[in-house]
């Protein structure tokens, strides 16, 4: 590391300050101070340097420490970046009921290409699978793609497109959520499945967080949706009659996650004259108890929820869940 550049980091950190300003001199003590300033310049800078390679250069990443022999292992994790395995017990209306899921989560972080101040923040889902045993009946749930996208401005605003331009704060970020190729089938349902074609949310986030650790939300919902029920096809619309509320937290270990949605409003079925309504929703909370070799392992409990809306024959009901998940692949270094 240069000189400079361990002095900019070390004042940037405020391991040191900025030199006081002198009053200025004339003539040979004018040069006389010069001289002195120079060489006190570049003492100054040897000794930042000397104390930078052990405030910066020896000091351990954050995510990362050592064992007794001295060898570095990941005290943190990412549950946007993993593959997870589940399973667990739940209880409901009709018993109690078993499952096993396993689906994959990515996260992306970058600056925008057009305007340095804004930064999309991204949540992927993908190939998300969900068996529940209930009653000695399988349901099968799956999910192809969900993605959250949300674009922070380091200072929102609005633009007026008066005479002239006025430009006035805006204290919301906005997000947008899409969902793909989200299957259910249920064996009580005998040859009945419902396939939602898409899901897309436009959504506002109070809360403006600059890293993707926060995300809260809420917006309107535009939904297509097909039942496939009696050997015919039903075609479910939601024309923007829905509103959702997404959430997703994570401490900064990754060690605590909680993650939700909910959405609930009115859709339409083709050939019947009224909308109806329909509410479904669902919360995870999970800790990481372990880790073995670097993959950790968590508890978590969950509850679901559907009003109107769960499977083909659009049943309600409602689940809690608690059990244990691995997250391969999370280990930040």
């Amino acid at each position: 590391m240069s000189p400079a550049l361990t002095a900019i980091a070390l004042l940037s950190l405020g391991v040191v300050d900025w030199p006081e300003a002198k009053e200025p001199s004339s003539g040979a003590a004018a040069q006389e101070d010069a001289a002195e300033d120079e060489a006190s310049r570049l003492a100054r800078l040897e000794r930042l340097e000397a104390l930078a390679r052990e405030t910066l250069l020896h000091r351990e990443p954050p995510c990362v420490s050592t064992d007794a022999h001295g060898h570095p292992f990941a005290a943190c994790f990412d549950p946007w970046r993993a593959l997870e395995v589940s399973g667990g017990a739940g209880v409901g209306p009709s018993g109690f009921s078993r499952l096993v899921s396993m689906g994959v989560r990515l996260r992306g972080n970058r600056t925008s290409r057009q305007n340095e101040d804004a930064t999309w923040l991204a949540l992927h889902r993908l190939a998300a699978v969900e068996l529940r045993s209930d009653t000695g009946q399988l349901g099968l749930s799956a999910l192809g793609y969900q993605g959250l996208f949300r674009r922070h401005l380091r200072e929102g605003a609005l633009l007026l497109p008066t005479n002239p331009p006025v430009r006035v704060p805006f204290p919301l970020d906005i997000s947008l959520l899409v969902e793909a190729g989200r299957v259910e089938y249920r064996e009580s349902e005998g040859d009945a499945w419902a396939l939602e074609v898409v899901r897309a949310s436009a959504l506002f986030d109070p809360l403006r967080s600059a890293s993707g650790q926060v995300h809260l939300a809420v917006g309107p919902t535009a939904a297509y949706r097909l039942r496939f029920v009696d050997k015919g096809v039903q075609h479910d619309v939601t024309p923007l009659t829905a509103l959702t509320l997404v959430l997703a937290v994570e401490s900064d270990d990754g060690l605590w996650v909680a993650r939700g949605t909910s959405s609930a409003g009115w859709a339409l079925t083709v050939g019947e004259p009224a909308l109806t309504f329909r509410a479904r929703g669902e919360l995870e909370l999970s800790r990481v108890l372990l880790a073995v070799n670097e993959q950790p392992l968590a508890v978590f409990v969950r509850g679901q929820f559907a009003v109107g809306d769960a499977g083909a024959r659009r049943a309600t009901e409602w689940t809690a869940t608690a059990g244990v998940q691995v997250r391969l692949f999370s280990a930040r270094h």
